[in-house]
């Protein structure tokens, strides 16, 4: 509360604090609490870009002139990441999603830093450092809360991506990322794995072809896990329904002629 009362006391014209009281108990993670301000931005402020950063960062004073600057010289770029490193600054925290058969990752985590200039195409951004055009946010929407922690940001990617628009890693925007998920420590359930398992199962179902489900065999050991850690936490209804709403969405989307091109040209 202290440190609301001085953020609260520096709002000026371009500083709108929003207090939320959902975040205080664990039902609206970081897919809801993100939309909270994301949905405020498009709907009263009206900006030419949303940007999204974790509270456990730390930005190069030109981070955002880079970013906007790569973001308007192409109409097609929709999405756009910041250079993630560790914070010794010599380690690749992340250059973006990569999609492997056994899971989204990070490209280049942990790996040494070498630097480069050049503006990477990726697949899409990791939201501890993205910025996304407004009107692409309007067209393929918000995260999905359904994904409440972890992967939300590659669902969003998949939607940006089957809306037509790319996204580019910009290098010459960097920022530290210390990286974990809030309350971890605390969990008696490892929440960590929890939603890794299922929200992958999730993005499966959405977008990936149909023999990937069972094929390779990890992802059938990850559905198991899934629906053991959904059975421990008293969640596996609320898994089922999740399963239900992904299968619809699959449908939608099978119709789109991107979604085999995005498969073929993007899972690895």
């Amino acid at each position: 509360m202290i440190l609301f009362r001085r953020l609260r006391n520096m709002q000026k014209e371009k500083l709108r604090l929003i207090q939320s009281f959902l975040n205080i108990i664990p039902t609206n993670g970081f897919a809801g609490g993100n939309n909270v301000g994301i949905k405020f931005a498009l709907s009263v402020l009206n900006p030419d870009y949303v940007l999204l950063l974790n509270n456990d960062t730390v930005v190069e004073p030109n981070f955002l002139t880079e970013l906007v600057k790569a973001a308007e010289s192409d109409e097609k770029i929709g999405s756009l990441q910041a250079l993630l490193l560790k914070p010794d600054g010599r380690t690749i925290d992340s250059l973006g999603q990569e999609l492997l058969k056994g899971g989204p990752k990070d490209i280049g985590i942990d790996s040494p830093y070498v630097r480069f200039d050049a503006n990477m195409e990726i697949f899409g951004p990791c939201a501890a450092a993205a910025l996304y055009k407004s009107q692409v946010l309007m067209e393929a929407g918000v995260f999905d809360d359904d994904f409440f922690v972890i992967y939300e940001d590659v669902d969003l990617s998949w939607r940006i991506r089957l809306a037509g628009h790319a996204s580019v890693l910009v290098p010459t925007s960097t920022v530290y990322h210390k990286r974990g998920i809030s309350g971890e420590e605390h969990s008696k359930m490892n929440t960590k794995i929890h939603y890794l398992r299922r929200n992958w199962i999730l993005l499966l179902i959405r977008y990936y072809p149909s023999t990937m489900l069972l094929f390779p065999r990890a992802n059938f050991n990850s559905l198991i896990e899934a629906i053991y850690y959904s059975i421990r936490r008293g969640e596996l209804q609320e898994f089922i329904d999740e399963i239900k709403r992904s299968l619809w969405i699959r449908r939608r989307h099978i119709k789109n002629p991107l979604l085999i091109e995005l498969q073929r040209r993007w899972i690895k």
